[in-house]
């Protein structure tokens, strides 16, 4: 009976901080850009440098962490010491970054501005690395594991509509936009720190390791982990799916202003997780009893299919459009949280085979290509707008042929990057037959 209840529990605080976490993430690189440029005036040059500056040394500084979480054997300090220091960090700086009297305080000329990006993502990066870490060291059965990584993947899906409503709510209370932006760093930041507190007195702590369960190097395990053939197909796969996924997030106030025709694309972006939301039990569901590499193709297929028609839409069809992001949005759950299920077997499959628990060192690797991809996506479909002539505000510059770049860059383009990961996950599907624990009816 204690058990019954107690796994459920923690399920539940686990998979708390993924939202406030989650919802740092969008609040950073949707809303905090534009307050920082308006309202403290810091230029738009020193603003774009610091962020890719900072997400540059990611490259350095996740690898790091995951290694070095890895090489410690107490079981308080391995993982939970980590999400704790780093939520505490983290918390504080965002909340900072989120208050402008706080910012001129400090300083808001390039080198200032530079160093508190900085720490934010070095803090974000230590908690967040140990905290995904944490959840492949819970729960030794394979159901469990992939049910508590599952449903972490869907509580980052309520932090990014927490980014997008609180602002909204908050407005209905505070008329300055400086009050609204502090009270939602405030309030996220407390959120973060709490759910960070209760995951470290209630969530199991990762057994202890003897010291031949260490990593031996964070060049070996790199090199290890890389040369599992099944964990470069995975990544590859992963890296075009959330490319793809990443194109009609930068691209949708383009299309639905300028080739639909609507001025808000808010009620869309609503839809489309709506979807996700209607889609994600199934995917929890489902991931119980198919085979992983299976529900992946059926999510892409799913998410691609629905996707392609919105290609064909006239201007004003926003009931054809509904439809298909919401049908699209459907198969999101399986494109962002069976991916990282199937991660989390591969990597309990090297630590049997080479007898070294390094998970850490693992997602680190994971947290790069994921990051990286989306700023591929991102800055190359800008890039392409921008060469082909494009000037926001500036409607003279949205020709026929524009709209048609625009068609092609937010339908085409992910569409065709999703085959090309089936690709991927067809062979992927082939070499997990190898993986413990997988077979063709294995899930």
């Amino acid at each position: 009976m204690r058990s019954r209840f107690l796994v459920p529990l923690i399920y539940f605080i686990y998979c708390l901080p993924a939202v406030p976490l989650s919802a740092m993430g969008i609040l950073y690189f949707v809303h905090l850009p534009k307050f920082h440029s308006s309202s403290l005036g810091v230029a738009l040059a020193t603003i774009s440098g610091s962020l890719l500056l900072s997400r540059s040394w990611d490259a350095i500084t996740d690898p790091a962490i995951g290694y070095l979480s890895d090489r410690i054997r107490k079981p308080f300090l391995r993982r939970p010491v980590w999400v704790l220091g780093g939520a505490l960090s983290c918390s504080l700086v965002f909340a900072w970054v989120s208050s402008a009297s706080a910012m001129k305080l400090f300083g808001v000329e390039s080198g200032e501005y530079f160093v508190l990006s900085a720490l934010f993502f070095l803090f974000y990066t230590i908690i967040l690395i140990p905290y995904e870490s944490w959840a492949l060291e819970i729960f030794t059965e394979v159901e469990k594991r992939t049910r508590i990584i599952m449903l972490r993947e869907g509580a980052t899906l309520c932090g990014t509509l927490v980014a997008g409503a609180l602002p909204v709510a908050l407005s209905r209370y505070f008329q300055e936009k400086e009050e609204i932006v502090a009270f939602s760093g405030l309030l996220i930041s407390v959120f973060l720190l709490l759910s960070a507190a209760l995951v470290v007195f209630i969530v199991p702590y990762p057994r202890a390791l003897e010291e031949t369960n260490l990593p031996r190097g964070p060049i070996r395990a790199v090199k290890d982990a890389f040369s599992l053939k099944v964990f470069r197909i995975l990544l590859f796969a992963f890296c075009l799916t959330t490319i793809a996924a990443q194109i009609p997030a930068a691209l949708i106030l383009f299309f639905v202003e300028d080739v639909l025709g609507v001025s808000d694309s808010t009620p869309f972006v609503l839809q489309y997780f709506i979807g996700a939301g209607i889609g994600f039990p199934f995917w929890l569901y489902a991931a119980r009893r198919v085979n992983k590499a299976d529900l992946w193709i059926i999510g892409v297929l799913l998410n691609t299919i629905f996707f392609f028609f919105v290609i064909y839409l006239p201007a004003g069809a926003t009931i054809w459009y509904s439809i298909c992001v919401v049908g699209s949005g459907l198969g999101l759950g399986g494109i962002l949280a069976i991916p990282t299920a199937i991660q989390a077997d591969i990597i309990e499959f090297d630590c049997e085979q080479s007898k070294e628990r390094r998970e850490g060192s693992f997602v680190g690797l994971w947290a790069i290509v994921r990051k990286l991809s989306a700023a591929i996506g991102v800055a190359g479909v800008l890039y392409l707008l921008a060469k082909a002539g494009y000037e926001p505000e500036e409607t003279a510059s949205v020709t026929p042929a524009m709209q048609t770049l625009i068609r092609y860059l937010y339908c085409l383009l992910p569409c065709l990057l999703n085959f090309g990961a089936l690709f991927f996950i067809f062979r992927l599907k082939e070499e997990l037959k190898l993986v413990k624990g997988y077979s063709s009816d294995d899930s």
